[in-house]
């Protein structure tokens, strides 16, 4: 993995995650405003903020790890919405594309949203972050190369020193 990948990565994961944190911290700790579902949702948000903290800080620690940040940039693709669920999560950056009531629209973010409603009365829609996507291709781009390079050298370390 290159080095530009790996740091957007940490950056994106790592600081995506905090800021997460920090913007929900007051409604996480004041529970008087909340009843126990929309407690349980930013329990969930708490959780999910977390995670991508432990998958960039797996890659600062290893550059081969990549299946946490995988998994968390996969939370991060889709956008959905319905009168059942609206669901949509980004760290760090967001270039998203969404298609709602026969018309496309793009939208963009800096720093962490975290958007997960039940019974909401939302028309039904479908979208993409397609920064997360395009790290999501990048990411198992640069696995690809781990297990060829890996196999090299097993290769390579097989052969008898004369």
């Amino acid at each position: 993995m290159n080095n530009f990948l790996r740091r957007t990565l940490i950056v994106v994961l790592v600081g995506g995650g905090f800021h997460g944190i920090c913007s929900y911290w007051s409604s996480i700790v004041n529970p008087l405003n909340h009843n126990l579902f929309s407690a349980l949702l930013l329990g969930l948000c708490l959780l999910i903020y977390t995670y991508h903290i432990y998958a960039g800080m797996a890659l600062v620690d290893n550059e081969e790890k990549t299946t946490p940040a995988l998994l968390a940039l996969l939370l991060q693709v889709p956008i959905i919405s319905s009168p059942v669920l609206f669901y949509k999560v980004s760290t760090g950056f967001a270039a998203s594309a969404y298609f709602e009531s026969q018309r496309l629209t793009g939208y963009w973010n800096i720093g962490s949203e975290y958007q997960v409603h039940l019974l909401p009365s939302f028309n039904f829609g479908i979208g993409i972050n397609i920064f997360a996507l395009i790290l999501v291709i990048l990411l198992l781009k640069a696995r690809k190369g781990f297990k060829s390079t890996q196999g090299q050298a097993k290769e390579l370390r097989a052969e008898p020193i004369a």
